[in-house]
């Protein structure tokens, strides 16, 4: 029953007309555990019916089997909020959290509902449409937590690559003395905001080939190229080949042909000195 709830909000003077069935009207029963209410018989009391709808929504019905369901919201939607509050009790701050998490605990409508609330009550943040997070919890109030916690939470999550920007690649080669402004990440997912605090990160849709080999030395090495670009690359591929334990510098050249042209060419020429 607590799985087939559809949303209506039609009046309950439509549903006095519609449920009216050779005179008769359906005896209410409580679900004990989501305190949904089950219309499963009928009497002839008019006025009992009506005194039992009044604060109720249809939310599902089969007049072909005279057996409708009906949703006490109010009851039911604070059901969802303990159990996604008991489910989330456990992550720890920068955990992402999404309605898709819960679908085994209520509608998406209700989820969601109790996700707002718990952003309201100060338990999560909304970070971007539909992402929460868990906040820090400090001495003097909740705060957003850092960045690199909700990244890494977040493609695990999406089941996405996320990798640091090609500026901060070239910094850590010295190929560059600037220092990045903003947090700007590289995915191949789609483009993505998310607002932590004054400084949002941003999530930027790149190539495929610049956000391979996530967590590896080779893969900061390519980021950094593609930040240096096609006219300086062999000079920055020969000052990176320097500073790449060897094995790291195999998997680039092993891997030339995944690159544009002008990156494997810089690799090559690097490679023969």
């Amino acid at each position: 029953m607590c799985s087939q709830r559809v949303s209506c909000a039609a009046p309950v003077s439509v549903l006095h007309s519609s449920m009216r069935t050779q005179g008769a009207y359906p005896v209410v029963h409580r679900c004990v555990r989501c305190a949904d209410l089950e219309l499963c018989a009928w009497l002839a009391d008019e006025n009992s019916l009506v005194a039992t709808l009044r604060h109720t929504t249809v939310i599902s019905s089969n007049l072909s089997e005279t057996r409708l369901y009906v949703s006490d919201r109010k009851d039911c939607n604070m059901s969802v909020v303990e159990e996604v509050r008991g489910a989330i009790k456990g992550k720890r701050s920068g955990s992402v959290i999404s309605a898709s998490m819960f679908a085994n605990i209520g509608s998406r409508e209700a989820v969601d509902q109790a996700l707002s609330r718990l952003r309201k009550s100060g338990e999560l943040m909304r970070v971007a449409r539909g992402i929460y997070v868990r906040p820090v919890n400090g001495k003097f109030g909740t705060y957003p937590p850092h960045s690199s916690e909700v990244v890494r939470s977040l493609k695990h999550h999406q089941r996405k690559r996320i990798v640091e920007h090609g500026l901060s690649a070239a910094n850590q080669f010295g190929l560059t003395t600037q220092q990045p402004l903003r947090q700007i990440y590289l995915t191949n997912g789609s483009n993505q905001v998310l607002k932590l605090g004054s400084n949002p990160v941003i999530l930027r849709h790149a190539p495929e080939w610049q956000t391979i080999f996530a967590n590896r030395p080779a893969g900061a090495a390519l980021r950094a190229l593609s930040y240096v670009g096609r006219s300086g690359a062999v000079n920055a591929a020969r000052q990176i080949k320097a500073q790449l334990p060897e094995p790291e510098w195999e998997v680039l050249t092993k891997a030339k042909k995944r690159f544009p042209a002008w990156v494997a060419n810089a690799v090559v020429q690097a490679s023969n000195g």
